[in-house]
């Protein structure tokens, strides 16, 4: 067996994925420090279970995963494999090559894999065991083991030797014997507590269960008496109900026949009576109707009399307004005149203003020319001051700007000699940024595209494992709700199936006969075992069955005979037979009619279903029983049917013949009918779950071997898109670098060619504005002269103008003075003119408002006129109308006295019958009331002995005794309840405590010498493990200490040294001291030594572990550090020495460690935290 490969990805400083292939002999791996070397040690110490951080060299797991460079984003989870050959089978496994894989994720999930295949951390740890490959093991030894043998604890190196001396799985099985001895201890105190409590339990449940087996005899003995003594008060109100029921229908025939007589007459009163509400309607009708005429002939006769007066008033009116239009036509001449002579006036005002407006209008614009002129004169003065002194001021700002922009002007033309030189050199090298920005684009692009199909393909496979994990939560969910729901189904049918076979729910005699009845031949079973029936129907039926439900069915007389028999030798009680050979011979059909009725679902025999040699048997207890759907229904069909029915419903409710109703809730609920379907039910639904079962856990199997292989395409993926990432991540860097280059370079090139371009234009701009301001100065000269002599000329113009406006505006104000006087003179006109108009307006809205009132009073007298007419011929035709009313009313008054007679005469004979009616009612009530008042009692008496025995009348037969003496019943009765009383507070669940006590004290019993026996058993073989581990550690360790002793020598060149245990303390535990002489030196404590002696010594150590037990491979992690380059050979040499039986791969820095190896892999670091990895075969000459 050897180690043939280590494969890494993820795991801290290996971001790549990396693998070691290994060989016989010695393989070194050697980098510079910080390259990632030690990191391999730690891979093979994960892999193999290690659950120490700190250990490892980090705070948490987490640390183990790649976090990230400057490069490289962090991985999502780490991954080592090592890969052995076993073709020795030195690894308890059927297989000739062995992987162990470990992989760890962010979010903190962790799986461990054999094979492939997923394991637990206990498998790997037991595969190793005592072969010195293992977390605790010899197979890798770093520095942090040297450290612990080189401890001042001796206890620190105890685990070493353990694995050495093979002494691990003794240890680790007498842990578990330990653990087990201890859980054997906790349960014996458990259960002797339980024993304890039981033996206090079991003698008071004895002397109660001897109680109640007293009150359970006594009960039986009071229930037979009872049950007679009901059967005898029965059969007596029996008797005396059926005699009232005579008498009750005789009394009902005779107040039919009357009530139908009664009903007669009064149906002919009603007649008469209401031929004698028509005439009295008809009366009130024609009295009303004439009473409304004479009312509205005195309303028509008072309306002519006003409308007469208004008449008159109208034409009185017509007069006054005829005057009054005759003198406004005269005031209207007075104002048109008066309006004339205002006119006149008004017209000759208006044109001597006219004529004085115009003259001043041209005095107005005579003066408003001078002053014009004088204002345009004093402007042009002004202006040409301002202008001169512009001009001064323009000239100065000239003569500035001339000297600024030649100065300018020089600094442009300097400026644009250096910006060319600039531009020449920029053209080359934005040609040359050009070549390696398209070049570093064309692999970019590559890079991308591959990045992109990687990540599509990781989406898929990221999306598939998404649906994978979802299916498989579903299918967990489905499989825990489906378990859950078979171990519910299954419990439920198997304690149900447990009720059905012990007969629970039934009397104890049906118990103990089913239980017994192998003994007879002729036993067909109970009634509800023998039928079936629609759950719906379940209630009704058993409703009707009643205590017979319960009834055992047996081929023959002589069965049931047989039984009975049996029952009083054991003196186990009574029961109820129906041989099929006696019971229902004939089957009695309802009542056609009552079938039909509202409500009614079947006859109750119809709706069980049975073997058709229990016909019989099932027609004659359900003889005469209507199931109908509800109590109202069955009320109704029962008092339709006199209460000779007898009725179930659906709810359970009874309608006895007699009129009883019995209903309400069970009190026990056992459904014996039901049970056998609810049996039927439950084990297919049992079948059902199952099945489901067996169908998810092949669904999770293959979605098992689905995810794994998802996994294993998304690690490939994520691995081949973080190296791409990187590659990617490194074109785009370079790529935008070249590209800010390449704009760098252009944006100085038009920066540059932008400002040559604006020098252009400001030196332009510089030569016109010397040029402009040049002539500007020129131009500003010759208008200063201009101005000055404009100046003279109209100071002297100003001077003529003055006078002349004096003059002008003395002539405007004495025109002005006049025009007002003679526009007064018009507005006097104007207001006269106006008030006359609105008079004479006045005047005419007033005529025509007169002769419009006298036009609509003309109207409203012809149609006063009219209305007298008409209403002159409506009170004739009214009072004709009067006339006929009133020999109506005498006639109908005739009527209605004939009849009114007729019908006081039929009311003497209607009260008649009335009071004969109350008085058989009475009769019937009475009848009735001792009817209702012994059926009550006879309920009460069959509710006691249900409520009491479940029995039913029918029931109750079965107990009756011919020798029973009617006289003494009460006092027996009376006797047995007080005996009853005598017992006080009984426990009837007593009998069966006492019985599942004792069962459990036996139980318990048994259980409690069993640990015992067990824990005997465990303590022996703990000593045993102490006594083989003590053997073989004691040989062990002779051996290693002798083994250590010769490896010392040849690595020191000579001296001694030796092993020895702690004194004083226990073989298996005790500390391990060493003790060494190096060459001469005297011997002592280890520790004493220098740090190189320290080293060697513990080196010399583990290789004789190694001689004495090899391990398939070793590891060594740097710790021949601290040796000088001498012992550094003596190291190497004795290495390959073991290489015969071991495999070696060495982690060092050492050159001399280094020449010995056949294998050399180099650790580096060219990406900065990122191990890569380098190998050189030196047996094959690669290594000078």
């Amino acid at each position: 067996m050897y180690l043939k490969s280590i494969e890494i990805l993820g795991f801290k400083s290996f971001a790549k994925k990396i693998k070691f292939e290994f060989h016989d002999g010695i393989t070194a791996i050697v980098g510079p420090n910080g390259s990632g070397k030690s990191n391999v040690a730690d891979a093979v110490r994960w892999v193999l279970g290690e659950q120490s951080a700190k250990q490892l060299r980090g705070t948490n797991m987490q640390d183990v995963i790649f976090s990230g460079s400057e490069a490289r984003k962090p991985q999502g989870f780490a991954f080592v494999e090592i890969t052995f050959d076993n073709s020795d089978h030195k690894l308890p496994i059927a297989y000739d090559e062995v992987s162990v894989s470990r992989r760890v994720y962010r979010s903190g999930e962790s799986e461990y894999m054999i094979n492939g295949m997923t394991c637990r951390l206990r498998d790997v740890q037991e595969l190793f065991m005592d072969t010195g490959i293992g977390k605790e093991g010899y197979s890798i030894i770093g520095q942090g083991q040297i450290d612990r043998i080189l401890s001042t604890k001796p206890e620190d190196r105890r685990e070493l030797f353990d694995e050495a001396a093979g002494i691990v799985k003794f240890k680790k099985r007498k842990a578990i014997a330990e653990k087990n001895l201890d859980e054997a201890c906790a349960n014996l105190d458990r259960i002797m507590d339980i024993i304890g409590e039981i033996e206090k339990r079991i003698g008071p449940l004895e002397e109660q269960s001897k109680v109640a087996r007293e009150y359970l005899r006594l009960k039986e003995e009071l229930k037979k008496l009872e049950l007679n003594n009901f059967l005898c008060e029965y059969d007596k109100s029996d008797s005396a109900r059926q005699a009232l029921e005579e008498k009750f229908t005789t009394a009902s025939d005779q107040l039919n026949e009357t009530k139908t007589a009664n009903e007669n007459a009064e149906t002919e009163y009603r007649r008469l009576e209401g031929i004698i509400e028509d005439y009295n309607k008809a009366l009130e009708d024609a009295k009303t109707f004439r009473q409304e005429l004479l009312i509205g002939n005195e309303k028509m006769e008072g309306e002519i009399k006003l409308f007469e007066q208004q008449m008159i008033a109208i034409t009185q009116n017509s007069e006054r307004i005829n005057e009054r239009i005759a003198a406004i036509y005269a005031e209207i001449k007075d104002k048109n005149d008066e309006l004339a002579s205002f006119e006149n006036q008004k017209k000759d005002s208006d044109a001597h203003l006219k004529e004085l407006e115009t003259q001043t209008a041209e005095a107005a614009a005579k003066v408003t020319a001078i002053r014009d002129e004088i204002a345009e004169l004093s402007s042009n003065i002004e202006s040409a001051n301002t202008g001169i002194l512009r001009l001064m001021n323009e000239d100065s700002g000239y003569k500035s700007d001339l000297q600024r922009y030649n100065t300018m002007l020089e600094q442009v033309a300097l400026r644009r000699s250096e910006l060319a030189g600039r531009m020449l050199r920029n053209k080359s090298e934005l040609a040359e940024a050009q070549e390696r920005t398209a070049s570093l684009e064309k692999d970019y692009d590559s890079i991308s595209e591959k990045v992109l199909d990687e990540k599509n393909k990781l989406q898929a496979l990221t999306e598939d494992l998404r649906a994978a994990s979802e299916e498989e939560r579903r299918l967990t969910s489905l499989y825990e709700g489906t378990h859950e729901k078979y171990i519910g189904l299954k419990s439920e049918f198997e304690s149900l199936k447990n009720i059905a076979e012990r007969y629970e729910g039934y009397g104890t005699t049906v118990r103990k006969i089913m239980e017994d009845r192998a003994k007879f031949k002729g036993i067909d079973g109970v009634v509800a075992d023998l039928i079936s029936v629609e759950k719906k129907y379940e209630t009704a039926v058993e409703t009707a069955l009643g205590a017979s439900i319960s009834h055992i069915v047996t081929e023959d007389e002589q069965t049931a005979k047989d039984v009975i028999e049996y029952l009083k030798k054991n003196k186990l009680g009574r029961a109820t037979f129906l041989p099929i050979t006696s019971v229902g011979k004939r089957k009695q059909d309802n009542d056609p009619a009552a079938m039909k009725a509202k409500g009614v679902i079947s006859d109750a025999a119809a709706l069980v279903k049975c073997d058709e040699k229990f016909r019989g048997v099932i027609n004659h207890l359900l003889k005469n029983f209507i199931v109908v759907d509800t109590i109202d229904n069955a009320l109704a069909l029962a008092k339709n049917f006199d209460y000779s029915l007898r009725i179930v419903t659906l709810e359970g409710e009874q309608l006895a013949p007699g009129g009883s109703i019995a209903g309400g809730a069970y009190r026990n609920s056992s459904n014996l009918l039901g049970r056998k379907r609810e049996l039927t039910d439950l084990e297919k639904a049992v079948a059902s779950a199952l099945k489901d079962l067996d169908k998810v856990k092949e669904q999770q199997s293959e979605l098992a071997a689905k995810k794994k292989s998802i996994r294993d395409g998304l690690d490939e993926t994520r691995a081949k898109i973080q190296e791409l990432s990187v590659e990617q991540n490194s074109a785009e860097l370079n790529l935008q670098k070249e590209k800010q280059q390449t704009e760098e370079i252009r944006n100085k090139a038009k920066a540059w060619e932008e400002e040559t371009k604006s020098l252009e234009e400001k030196a332009s701009e510089l030569n016109a504005q010397i040029a402009g301001n040049k002539e500007l100065l020129k131009q500003n000269e010759d208008a200063g002269s201009e101005f000055r002599n404009s100046i003279e000329k109209c100071n002297a113009r100003l001077v003529e103008l003055r006078f002349s406006e004096g003059e002008a505006v003395e002539k405007v104000n004495n025109i002005k003075l006049e025009a007002a006087n003679v526009e007064q003179a018009g507005l006097y006109s104007d207001e006269n003119i106006k008030r006359i108009k609105a008079e004479i307006d006045k005047l005419k809205t007033e005529e025509e408002d007169i002769k419009s009132t006298g036009e609509n009073s003309r109207q409203e007298s012809e149609a006063k006129a009219a209305e007298i007419a008409s209403n002159r011929e409506k009170i004739e035709f009214n009072t004709k109308k009067i006339a006929e009313l009133e020999q109506s009313i005498e006639d109908i008054g005739h009527k209605k006295d004939t009849v009114t007679n007729e019908h006081k005469s039929f009311f003497e004979h209607w009260a008649e019958l009335g009071k004969r009616v109350t008085e058989l009612e009475k009769e019937v009530m009475r009848i009735q009331t001792q009817k209702d008042k012994l059926t009550e009692q006879l309920d009460y008496q069959t509710n006691y002995i249900w409520e009491e025995y479940q029995l039913t009348v029918a029931g109750a037969e079965q107990y009756r005794d011919p020798e029973f003496r009617a006289s003494s019943a009460r006092k027996d009765i009376s006797e047995t309840k007080s005996q009853i009383k005598d017992l006080g507070d009984v426990n009837v669940n007593s009998i069966e405590e006492f019985k599942e006590v004792s069962e459990r004290y036996t139980l318990y019993s048994s259980q409690r010498d069993d640990l015992i026996s067990s824990k005997e058993s465990i303590r022996a073989i703990i000593d045993e493990l102490d006594e083989a581990m003590r053997k073989q550690f004691s040989e062990q360790f002779a051996l290693i200490d002798k083994e250590f002793n010769i490896v010392f020598r040849e690595l020191f060149g000579g001296g001694h040294a030796k092993l020895e245990m702690v004194a004083d303390e226990d073989m298996l535990e005790a500390g391990i001291i060493i003790i060494a002489q190096p060459p001469g030196k005297k011997l002592q404590n280890m520790m004493q030594l220098s740090g190189g002696e320290k080293a060697l010594t513990a080196i010399s150590l583990l290789f004789a572990i190694q001689n004495l037990k090899p391990s398939p491979f070793c590891l060594l992690d740097e710790i021949e550090a601290a040796l000088d380059d001498s012992n550094v050979k003596r190291f190497s040499s004795y290495l390959h020495k073991l290489t015969k039986n071991s495999q070696f791969i060495v982690i060092t820095h050492r050159r001399g460690t280094m020449s010995a190896a056949d294998i050399l892999y180099g650790i580096t670091m060219q990406e900065k935290g990122v191990s890569t990895l380098v190998s050189v075969n030196l047996i094959e000459g690669d290594l000078t």
